[in-house]
């Protein structure tokens, strides 16, 4: 009967998975002194995360993760054609995408320039948005995919998706958040957490975007949002590794 419960309470993940103190203040001090590089935030948020999945419950942290969707037939291309596996068209929120069209349409510049150069990179953005939408679906790679880890290659089960920015400016954010639906989207048809979230970690600001359904044709969009707080962040984070704890 002891060993039985001694079982059970090992297959529940700790209440409040022990982060040595000083990856948290690493952490938070790269937050607070608002790095210009996104690269000074990789490696805090990678220990981070690594403390929140542990390899011994054979969860893994995939920095750059590459997400890809597979295709069935003949593909054309500049080189020729190839063959592969067609799962079909990836459903996704168009009303979303369309929001996020008039979101970008309506962020205003941070600073007065020259006309020429604002025509320019309105160009450059618009351009950007439009092939954004136009591929969505194709390839992307997320700053860190967390998955609940096979031996085999292609078995793993996506259960996070986090993206980091070093800004918190308007135009970054709806730019992220076209990476943010580009991904989910490409999960959609993964082996995924039913309730897979992903996250868009700023500067300042959280925002959680997830799923509405385990369906391959389920639709995604914007969850929630909050200051940043580590606190709260590493409390969601335990609950998703406390969905997947069990190894098996």
């Amino acid at each position: 009967m002891n060993e039985q419960l001694t079982l059970a309470r090992a297959a529940q993940p700790p209440l409040d998975r022990h982060i040595p103190p000083w990856v948290l203040r690493r952490l938070q001090h790269a937050i607070d002194s608002g790095v210009h590089y996104e690269a000074s935030l990789y490696g805090p948020y990678n220990t981070f995360l690594t403390a929140l999945f542990p390899m011994e419950r054979h969860f893994m942290v995939k920095p750059q993760g590459l997400l890809r969707r597979e295709f069935n037939g003949r593909i054309p291309s500049d080189k020729g054609s190839i063959a592969s596996e067609d799962v079909g068209e990836i459903t996704t929120n168009e009303d979303v995408y369309r929001k996020v069209t008039r979101w970008m349409e309506d962020v205003p510049d941070e600073q007065e320039e020259e006309e020429d150069e604002e025509e320019e990179e309105a160009g450059e953005v618009n351009g950007a948005l439009a092939r954004a939408v136009q591929k969505k679906g194709t390839s992307g790679s997320p700053d860190f995919v967390v998955v609940k880890a096979s031996e085999g290659l292609v078995d793993d089960t996506i259960v996070a998706i986090i993206e980091v920015k070093a800004d918190d400016d308007l135009k970054t954010l709806r730019q992220a958040e076209i990476q943010i639906m580009n991904y989910l989207g490409l999960a959609a048809t993964k082996k995924r957490a039913a309730n897979l979230k992903g996250y868009l970690l700023m500067a300042k600001t959280v925002h959680v975007w997830g799923f509405n359904s385990p369906a391959h044709d389920a639709t995604y969009g914007p969850l929630t949002s909050y200051a940043m707080n580590l606190d709260r962040l590493k409390q969601e984070l335990y609950i998703i590794a406390g969905a997947h704890w069990d190894i098996a």
